[in-house]
């Protein structure tokens, strides 16, 4: 199987890289780079969605309220949430932050968790094996018999976003080509999907055998 990871994970792809072809996973087999709209880390049958934060990120988004609302669409997206901290500069990261103190940083973490029912773990140097073992022990051994794999979305999305997400979920279109599709269509899904596959194929990277598969799936 594989899993996803957001393009601004950008440090931690290389180690997510290596780690997957020295073979330490008989389970996770590749990576795939993406634009997550929640979370950092996810597994494509909707199972696990993982959020990271830096001692630094953790401290700035508990004070503009941000981690609230990505932990609440974590839970809303995924079975198993679970928001990853960097715990081993993080009393430097609270001192940047003048009249705040460890006690009041853990109390609104502990208080976070328990209204959104997220499991949290530390981590430091173990961030990316700890990331694939617990992938590994939630799987379920149905993502490759899925035709359609699942995209998770945030809270307020506009119309253009979600039938963006509906086309990225095609086999072999993702989100470049559904954008293109879209684009061609004016943003249409009815359109595409009872267009000829004469009219699909016109649009750059749609062969025939993908026009076929893009009517089956949207009829």
């Amino acid at each position: 199987m594989k899993i996803c990871v957001d393009y601004r994970e950008r440090k931690k792809i290389p180690s997510f890289e290596d780690y997957v072809k020295s073979g330490k996973t008989k389970i996770i087999d590749r990576i795939e780079i993406v634009t997550a709209q929640v979370g950092d880390v996810y597994s494509p049958d909707g199972l696990i969605g993982i959020e990271r934060k830096s001692e630094d990120d953790l401290i700035e988004s508990i004070y503009n309220k941000q981690i609230e609302k990505q932990l609440r669409e974590l839970r809303d997206n995924f079975t198993y949430p679970f928001l990853f901290i960097e715990y081993e500069g993080i009393m430097d990261a609270i001192s940047k932050h003048p009249n705040t103190n460890p006690e009041m940083i853990i109390g609104e973490i502990s208080s976070i968790l328990a209204r959104q029912k997220v499991t949290v773990c530390f981590v430091s140097d173990f961030y990316v094996p700890i990331v694939c073992k617990t992938i590994e022990k939630f799987y379920d051994g149905k993502t490759e018999q899925r035709d359609v794999e699942y995209t998770p979305i945030r809270r307020g999305s506009t119309i253009k976003e979600l039938k963006l997400d509906l086309i990225s979920r095609i086999p072999q279109i993702k989100a470049k080509k559904g954008l293109k599709l879209l684009e061609h269509f004016d943003y249409s899904i009815s359109k595409i999907a009872f267009a000829e596959t004469e009219e699909l194929m016109n649009v750059a990277g749609i062969g025939e055998k993908l026009s076929q598969k893009i009517k089956e799936i949207l009829k």
